[in-house]
């Protein structure tokens, strides 16, 4: 009977480990304070984007977290999403831009793909951080001032 109810015991223990759900847990909200009222709708420059290491042109980021919307200039071309967000959480959607020819098409084609990418964010001061899903820095902005 013992070795019954121990068999039982391990077999609904094995059951219980094995699941369908990804093993890396999405990259929950990282220590810092509340998002402040001025920090909700306001404008950003790119400082570094992770796989760029010189920035010859820097991309813009208008993000209105009121409305849920972006806008900006990614180097060349003017650009405008959805941003979807929940706590820290945050992912742009339907990201359009114009198509002019640009002498810096390489940083604006990063800068893209990394938006493309983003699921966390960050705001320290007058620093925006965006991050993928794993927790890797994508992107580093500074705060303009209005």
């Amino acid at each position: 009977m013992k070795k019954t109810i121990f068999l039982l015991f391990v077999i609904a223990s094995l059951i219980s480990c094995s699941s369908n759900q990804p093993t890396t847990k999405p990259m929950t909200k990282p220590a810092t304070a509340q998002i402040s009222k001025m920090d909700m709708i306001a404008k950003w420059h790119v400082e570094s984007i992770a796989d760029v290491s010189t920035l010859k042109t820097s991309p813009s980021m208008n993000l209105d977290l009121v409305e849920n919307r972006i806008s900006g200039k990614g180097g060349c071309n003017n650009y405008s999403g959805a941003a979807t967000r929940d706590g820290y959480n945050i992912q742009f959607k339907g990201i359009a831009s114009t198509k002019m020819m640009c002498p810096n098409a390489d940083i604006e084609s990063a800068y893209f793909k990394a938006l493309d990418k983003v699921r966390n964010f960050d705001i320290k001061g007058n620093i925006l951080t965006f991050y993928d899903e794993k927790g890797s820095k994508l992107i580093t902005y500074s705060k303009v001032s209005r």
